[in-house]
């Protein structure tokens, strides 16, 4: 159904190379003058030989589990992928159309994607002064990006990589001068290392943060596994460090970041 679709719908700029189907009894065979030429396991050299640019997967009905490993095998094609989400849209063409969407990441978690109560969030942090540790990094900076939208009296943005505390200030500084960034919210980078207790106990008594977030870590495995003393300075002592002075400031709300991102904690991390 979705075939035809494609086929008589200009809407659609694309040729239909093939399908690709994990019952193998169907491998060689054609629909509609399309060959079956693979299953999805097939999928990497099939791309790579027919040149395909888009694939559309339609497995509305198959459970949860086998649609992910399916999707993360067409998403690692680099292939643009659409994704025909109801089974019921199938039976009409209007339906189809409307059905059809983009690749999601809440496709590839296996589970719904959490909604925030952004109400609560935005009372949570304006005009507050807040603090971010680890804010150059990749977890750090979009906490930063959150937390300036939504308000804060002060924004103090804490690491020691100093090239991308100064690329992440020079992103704001474009976003107030193209008016996208109330000149009202401050920011401020500050160069230094959880593991410096009093650099830490002068950034606090300057600005006394009501909401620390600390994201600062060394997070990747196979690196910190060789020099584990680094990964239990930064991340045990830095933020024994942290607490501390934290505790001695006053501050209302203390959020850890995991250090691990999102493996599971099976490892010496």
């Amino acid at each position: 159904m979705l075939q035809r679709e494609i086929i008589s719908n200009k809407i659609y700029k694309n040729r239909i190379i093939g399908f690709v189907d994990d019952d193998t009894s169907k491998v060689g065979k054609s629909i509609g003058g399309v060959e079956v030429l693979g299953t999805t396991s097939d999928l990497i050299g099939i791309v790579n030989h027919h040149q395909i640019e888009t694939i559309y997967v339609a497995l509305p009905s198959v459970p949860l589990l086998e649609q992910k490993q399916i999707l993360e095998k067409c998403y690692n094609t680099g292939c643009k992928v659409q994704v025909l989400t109801s089974s019921k849209d199938m039976i009409s063409s209007n339906g189809i159309r409307r059905s059809l969407r983009e690749i999601g990441i809440e496709d590839l978690l296996g589970r719904q994607s959490i909604q925030l109560d952004n109400e609560v969030i935005h009372d949570l942090i304006q005009g507050k002064v807040v603090l971010v540790t680890g804010a150059a990094g990749s977890i750090g900076s979009e906490l930063c990006r959150q937390i300036i939208s939504r308000g804060p009296k002060l924004l103090l943005m804490v690491d020691v990589n100093e090239n991308g505390l100064y690329a992440l200030q020079q992103e704001f500084n474009m976003l107030r001068r193209d008016g996208l960034l109330s000149e009202e919210f401050a920011y401020i980078p500050l160069i230094t290392s959880i593991r410096e207790k009093d650099s830490l106990e002068r950034i606090f008594s300057s600005y006394l943060p009501q909401i620390v977030f600390h994201a600062a870590a060394h997070k990747h495995v196979p690196l910190m596994e060789d020099v584990p003393i680094e990964a239990i300075k930064n991340n045990i002592f830095g933020t024994h460090n942290l607490l501390v002075v934290s505790q001695k400031y006053e501050v209302d709300r203390f959020i850890s970041i995991s250090t691990d991102k999102a493996v599971n904690p099976t490892n010496v991390i």
